[in-house]
């Protein structure tokens, strides 16, 4: 019995077989992966030029120091310059 299981293991069509069957399982997978990577969407850099966001509105006091209002529903956004 253990003649057997010795020969069933180092039988080299057996390994053949394995390593081909591997071989093949990591084609498949590599060609899942590039047909993954192909259908993303890159977003188009031309429509960021024209996206329009929407800011919040601020209301100052009169000296333009204290802020008193910040009014927009929930958006609580602020430009900010590059500088």
């Amino acid at each position: 019995m253990i003649r057997k299981m010795k020969e069933f293991i180092y039988n080299r069509h057996l390994r053949k077989n394995v390593m081909l069957f591997l071989l093949a399982l990591a084609v498949i997978m590599v060609g899942f992966i590039i047909i993954w990577f192909t259908s993303l969407k890159i977003p188009d850099f031309s429509s960021f030029e024209g996206r329009k966001v929407i800011n919040s509105t601020k209301i100052y006091d009169r000296t333009g120091e204290i802020l008193l209002y910040d009014i927009n529903q929930d958006v609580k956004r602020t430009t900010i310059d590059f500088k």
